[in-house]
């Protein structure tokens, strides 16, 4: 696909995800309710220590990549590994699609780095949001693999409920459509 036809499609869906998030404002989803000490998620910079994980997850994870970490690069394999396990394509597939740069994000007495992950051209219905807390070397995520939602790595009750509010503010177009599903 041409640069220009790119940019124009990039532009299409920034724009269809505007309309759609407005939509989903009303949309609500089964979701664990948030324990009053995590129902705020406040972005922040990030600290100098942790600045190496300001990054794609494609860099963290590519051996290829100057930013690769191969700690990170374990725990998203091993948080995903049912999945492999049953699909070896299933990674490549999900990872497939546009991806930003992580989030440094503060709840309480937590610190996370989110990353928001879609299947190319499937952006509606198969997305995983991953979370992870360097302090304490641990990995959860939330998949939504075609509209039928998952939680990977064992979260506990309030790390689903940020998992849920990344998911609705990272993904808001797969949460209209997947609002009568799963």
């Amino acid at each position: 696909m041409k640069p220009r036809m790119l940019f124009r499609c990039a532009l299409l869906g920034s724009a269809v995800a505007l309309i759609l998030a407005a939509q989903a404002a009303n949309v609500t989803q089964n979701a664990p309710a948030a324990p009053a000490h995590a129902a705020m998620l406040d972005p922040q910079p990030f600290p100098a220590t942790l600045a190496r994980y300001e990054a794609r997850l494609f860099e963290l994870t590519d051996a290829d990549d100057e930013k690769f970490d191969p700690g990170f690069a374990r725990h998203l394999r091993n948080l995903v590994a049912p999945q492999v396990a049953r699909n070896a394509k299933f990674l490549g597939r999900l990872t497939s699609g546009p991806t930003d740069v992580g989030t440094y994000l503060v709840s309480g007495q937590r610190a996370y780095i989110h990353y928001g992950v879609c299947q190319a051209h499937q952006c509606d219905n198969t997305t995983m949001d991953i979370m992870f807390d360097p302090a304490r070397d641990r990995m959860v995520g939330k998949l939504l693999d075609k509209c039928t939602p998952q939680w990977l790595g064992q979260p506990d009750a309030v790390e689903m409920a940020l998992l849920d509010q990344r998911h609705r503010a990272s993904f808001p177009a797969a949460v209209t459509a997947c609002a009568g599903g799963k």
